[in-house]
């Protein structure tokens, strides 16, 4: 087993308290996506996973939060010599001619540092691959980077390296936050909430013109969320824009109106003051105050990012042009009345008929 190669999970900072957790949703998503694997076992300050298919475990793995970096390596034993031997091969085998490469050991090295293996790894490639022409680099200036990572036991050489979604991991502040979700910007805060460890409840407000669209955001939603199946609310309006502060306003109010009858909820709410303005986002965190629920804004303070966040949430084809709101008026109350009597709780499976599903269960 230590020729074969292994999925590496490096959790971020604040996730390492939460490492049972973590390596319990990478269970779930490689079950969920149908991934073969052996073992998913902590390993010092890393997770390894030892899967069928490596390449496709670790795209699973890597729409997880918590994770700084997921990549695919060769295990051998963590002494020098070991090492030394596998990054050596493993490197020599990934360069072409004339590439520049850089070797990066870190860890827990015992009875070396890291910087010796560093040096042995980088003389034995410049040695064995002479007749490649292959050459070490510097970290600003390099076409392979051969990355190792010691644990007290193994030592992990890293193939290919992907960055994580970091965060924290989904569901580790044990709270739960109603998310509503009526076009991208709201889907992108729905992920953002579920990034920051919440375990969200998704409430969809949609008009009959626009469901099919929605079916297929919520679609790319439930791709980050490690569930085989997920119980959507879904409210009709009349309204035909997300883009005007009525439509918006009774989100808002439906959220407080839901938080109250779930015990210790609080509310996810898709407003930024860039975009939505101050005005308005004031109104709606008073709101929600004044009905004694607790609120937080996913999205504040990151209104210029939100359209890479979208891409990067596989949201990216749903966005057009951001349109900026202007001039509210918080003299009326939104009638949501007509919204509560259209609820449907539909139960949702992610996968290729999610889409589907929603438009029957609607119907």
């Amino acid at each position: 087993m230590q020729d074969d190669a292994f999925v590496i999970a490096f959790p971020t900072e604040f996730a390492r308290p939460h490492m049972g957790l973590l390596a319990a949703n990478i269970r779930k998503i490689l079950r969920l996506t149908g991934q073969q694997f052996t073992h998913v076992k902590r390993d010092g300050d890393i997770i390894a996973i030892h899967a069928n298919d490596p390449v496709f475990a670790s795209a699973a793995i890597n729409r997880l939060f918590g994770l700084r970096r997921v990549a695919i390596a060769r295990r051998s034993e963590a002494d020098l010599e070991s090492l030394v031997s596998t990054a050596s091969k493993l490197g020599q085998s990934l360069l072409l001619k004339h590439e520049r490469f850089l070797v990066a050991v870190e860890g827990a090295a015992r009875g070396f540092v890291p910087k010796d293996a560093e040096m042995a790894i980088t003389s034995k490639i410049i040695s064995e691959g002479a007749a490649q022409g292959v050459s070490p680099g510097s970290p600003a200036r390099h076409d392979k980077l051969i990355s190792v990572h010691i644990t007290a036991k193994h030592a992990y050489t890293c193939m290919f390296v992907d960055p994580g979604l970091g965060g924290m991991p989904n569901m580790s502040l044990g709270q739960k936050t109603i998310c509503p979700i009526y076009d991208e910007i709201s889907a992108v805060s729905c992920i953002e909430s579920a990034r920051q460890g919440y375990d969200v409840h998704i409430v969809a407000v949609y008009q009959k013109s626009t469901l099919n669209r929605l079916g297929r955001i919520l679609g790319r939603v439930m791709q980050f969320m490690p569930h085989p199946e997920t119980s959507i609310e879904f409210y009709r309006t009349a309204l035909t824009s997300p883009a005007r502060y009525e439509f918006l306003s009774r989100v808002a109010f439906l959220c407080n109106r839901l938080a109250g009858s779930y015990d210790t909820c609080k509310i996810s709410l898709p407003f930024a003051s860039q975009i939505h303005g101050v005005e308005f986002v004031d109104f709606a965190c008073m709101s929600a105050s004044k009905a004694g629920i607790v609120w937080h804004l996913p999205l504040e303070g990151r209104a210029e990012d939100v359209r890479h966040l979208g891409g990067r949430y596989l949201l990216g084809q749903f966005f057009g042009r951001i349109r900026i709101l202007k001039g509210f008026d918080s003299a009326t109350t939104p009638d949501i009345s007509d919204m509560i009597k259209t609820r449907r709780l539909v139960t949702v499976r992610p996968g290729p008929n999610t889409v589907h599903d929603i438009l029957d269960s609607l119907d």
